[in-house]
């Protein structure tokens, strides 16, 4: 690695939390943030530095709040899109959950409580980011369209492909982080993802999507986005009480392209079958 390079990447690092530090107080930073920009940075997560350049880090003290949370917002004087990452710094039930779950991983290869955090906490930015970028390209808009036209059906199918391409950009982002992990030789990094993963409940499905993405087969690839889209239909749809008993439908080419922009490097690959569309909306 290049001296100019590390220089390079040290400016940019230091930069960011510079940014960060102006837009939350150094005594409210939520404690995992810092070191899960930190390894993004390390991992090469670039897409996240957009979202962190333009959003607000809003703390939340709440007893049970979602570890980050994007939310649309918009500068009242000049219309550019801002928007906010709520995040949860109470992480009482998160040590809960981490005892149970590294209970099974040998104490050699454990990581502790702080990087279990650390990875949780980046890929949570990751699944958001995707809606950040959803917001800043025309998707959301597309959502309130179908919203105000009382379009159930297009709603829903929406929605639910919306939060599904977050699935994906978290995945891929777990790839990344578990391939930095593997490079530097860290057996604690690589159980911390496969931890984060098995608390949201993807880890099953991060083994199939991570042996489809390196296959480079796209039939391969694009079953198992098909597969991991309909295993996590009905969770991501349960927000929406409205969208229980709807059924999908097809989307206008558009509204599909803008919806999975924010893991376009990974759809491209499969979205050359006629069928694609059919798939995500079925």
């Amino acid at each position: 690695m290049s001296k100019t390079f590390c220089l390079l990447a040290l400016s940019l690092f230091v930069g960011i939390l510079v940014l960060q530090k102006t837009v939350v107080a150094q005594s409210a930073q939520p404690p995992a943030l810092q070191e899960a920009l930190a390894l993004a940075q390390e991992a090469g997560i670039s897409s996240l530095w957009p979202m962190i350049k333009r959003v607000q880090i809003v703390p939340l003290t709440d007893t049970s709040p979602p570890l980050a949370q994007y939310h649309p917002k918009q500068d009242p004087q000049t219309e550019n899109i801002i928007g906010e990452i709520r995040l949860g710094t109470n992480y009482h039930r998160y040590k809960k959950e981490y005892l149970v779950l590294s209970s099974t991983v040998s104490r050699l290869d454990r990581p502790d409580f702080n990087q279990y955090m650390t990875v949780l906490t980046l890929l949570s930015l990751s699944n958001e980011n995707a809606h950040f970028i959803q917001h800043l390209n025309g998707s959301l808009d597309d959502f309130y369209h179908y919203l105000e036209a009382d379009n159930p059906r297009g709603m829903c199918t929406l929605y639910a492909l919306q939060q599904h391409v977050s699935d994906i950009k978290m995945l891929e982002s777990a790839l990344i982080i578990e391939n930095y992990f593997l490079g530097i030789g860290s057996p604690k990094g690589i159980n911390a993802v496969h931890l984060a993963l098995k608390k949201m409940e993807l880890g099953n499905l991060f083994e199939e999507f991570r042996h489809a993405y390196r296959s480079r087969d796209l039939f391969s690839l694009k079953d198992s986005l098909d597969h991991i889209f309909h295993q996590r239909l009905k969770y991501n749809i349960a927000s929406l009480s409205r969208c229980k008993d709807t059924r999908m439908t097809l989307l206008e080419k558009d509204v599909f392209k803008r919806a999975i922009q924010p893991a376009e490097n990974v759809f491209p690959k499969i979205i050359v079958f006629p069928n694609t569309a059919t798939q995500y909306n079925h």
